[in-house]
Formats: C-alpha cells, structure tokens, sequence
C-alpha cells in the first residue's frame, strides 16, 4: 500500500504513536522498530515528555524522503494495532485503550481512503494512457487506409496491362493485411 505523507496523516501517526505506547521504553521501542537509528533515541533526555520527544522525531523526519518514507511505515504499523499490552495493567486501562483504539480506527480510516484515492487516480491515468493507444491507433488507421485508397486510385491508370496487374495483386494483399485477413501471398 502507498503512503503519501500530508499533513494530516502526519497528525495522525502522532496522535497513534502517543495514544498506543504510555510507557517511554515502548515507545522508544516502536520508534526503534520504526527504523529511528539508536543514535538519535539516544537523545531522548531522562525529563523529556514523549511528546517533546515524537515532536523532535517527527521534525527531523520531515526534512527528507526517506523520513517521511519512515513515517509512512509507522503509519501502516500503527494501523495495524488490534491490542495494545502497553496500556493494559493501568487504572484507566479501558479508558486509555478505547482513546487508543479510536485513534487507530481514525487512521485506518484515512489510509483507505488515500489508497482508494491514489487506486482511482491511477485508473484515471490508465484510462487515459489507453484512451490515447486507441485515438493513436485509429489515426493510423485511417491513414493507412487513405494510403491504400490513393494506391488504388494511381493503379487505374495502368488498367489492363502486366504492370497494372502485379500492381493490383501487391494492393490485394496490403488490403487483406490491412483488415488482418488471412492470406498467402503468391512467390
């Protein structure tokens, strides 16, 4: 499935990522899971929020294509979440699991849609790239066939002699070709 990285999604996987993993080590193991070089998990401070923290990731993420390639990764990983073990054993489990689950509906629910979107688009592009086969084909044909027309018309003015006759059977056979009619041309 293509991931195309907007705006939007990335609020998404941010709200996902904050809403599955309350725990820091199993955020910082997603991230890890998520391609984030250890080097840069290594930055996170022991006082930095998860939030200052996925607000530095995400920035960093953003500033080139296989970031936002990163991103769109974590988005599909995250929209793959039926349980989440990291909020269980909480006093409000059942609350943080339900805003967790939500966040992670609401993300499915864009990604289908953007892939519905980007599935459309490239019937379109399809469609238009056979469109244009076709138009390109029939022009050819009818000039072809103008050709064919012309060539019999120059052959009227040897009607009736050897020339014309051998003319007339090179015409038969681009005809018969041209209507891809069987046929066997004579030695």
């Amino acid at each position: 499935m293509a991931v195309k990285v907007t705006p939007h999604l990335i609020d998404l996987v941010y709200e996902a990522a904050l809403k599955s993993y309350w725990r820091k080590k199993s955020l910082r193991k997603f991230l890890k899971e998520s391609h984030i070089s250890d080097n840069f998990l290594a930055t996170w401070a022991a006082d930095e929020s998860k939030r200052e923290f996925l607000d530095r990731v995400f920035e960093k993420l953003l500033k080139s294509d296989k970031g936002k390639a990163v991103i769109g990764q974590m988005a599909l990983s995250l929209a793959d979440q039926t349980t989440f073990p990291d909020l269980r054993d909480w006093e409000d489990a059942d609350k943080k699991i339900s805003e967790a689950a939500k966040t992670v509906k609401d993300l499915k629910s864009y990604l289908r849609r953007q892939n519905e979107e980007i599935r459309t688009e490239r019937e379109k592009e399809e469609s238009k790239e056979r469109s244009r086969k076709e138009r390109l084909s029939i022009q050819r044909s009818q000039t072809d066939l103008k050709k064919l027309q012309d060539r019999l018309e120059l052959l009227h003015n040897f009607v009736g002699t050897q020339q014309g006759g051998y003319g007339f059977q090179d015409w038969f056979f681009d005809f018969l070709d041209y209507f891809e009619i069987t046929n066997k041309r004579p030695y």
